[in-house]
């Protein structure tokens, strides 16, 4: 484990696919990342009632307020996980690339206006509370396999979830920001937690490198 600054970027896109991605979500999504303690998005959930109020886990309706673009977080989301199984990039010293089989290619239709979200698909946003974590980026990865398949990245105080396959569960599909009742945006920093946790057991086993290693 490493903690880094160095940027994973190769040539993938020509510039007016790149366009549509900036347009029609990258460049709206990046406005709206943490600054300061959390992202604009979280607080502008405050004063909310949720409607799945947990110790670790909320979810609040987005579907009327004003300060979220949808369309333009989905297409953001699935922009980034689409790149990801696109190519083999390099990551360190190895190469990754994620495979959504035969979901890859609905997902790169409805990023180009072709076809509506894929039925084969749910998307859940995550929003991180105020932590005194470092802001984080993480790399999209699989995340788990069950009935269908889960992968995740963060960016920065947003995270998202997203599944594929032909037997996702119901409350996957209820939680899904794209399809779901009520636009559901998921307020949850269990993910902060257990990578914090992840990097003490590290340091602690002397695997951290780097800025990392300081830390122990």
């Amino acid at each position: 484990m490493i903690e880094t600054s160095k940027q994973i970027h190769d040539r993938l896109l020509c510039s007016d696919c790149e366009q549509i991605l900036n347009s029609r979500g990258e460049n709206w999504v990046l406005q709206r990342l943490a600054v300061g303690y959390a992202s604009p998005l979280y607080y502008a959930l405050q004063g909310l009632t949720p409607v799945y109020p947990e110790s670790s886990l909320e979810v609040y309706p987005a579907i009327e307020n004003p300060e979220f673009d949808a369309d333009k977080i989905v297409h953001f989301a699935l922009g980034v996980f689409f790149k990801a199984a696109a190519h083999n990039w390099l990551v360190g010293k190895r190469r990754v690339k994620l495979d959504f089989g035969p979901y890859l290619e609905p997902i790169r239709r409805y990023l180009l206006g072709e076809a509506s979200f894929p039925t084969s698909c749910t998307l859940t946003f995550c929003l991180l509370p105020p932590t005194s974590s470092p802001k984080r980026i993480y790399n999209p990865y699989q995340w788990t396999v069950g009935e269908c398949k889960t992968y995740s990245f963060g960016v920065i105080g947003l995270e998202f979830w997203m599944s594929v396959g032909e037997r996702i569960p119901q409350e996957y599909r209820e939680l899904c920001f794209a399809t779901g009742p009520n636009r559901p945006v998921v307020v949850s920093g269990h993910t902060d937690s257990f990578i914090d946790e992840k990097a003490r057991d590290v340091i602690r086993s002397g695997g951290a490198r780097g800025k990392l290693a300081k830390r122990a």
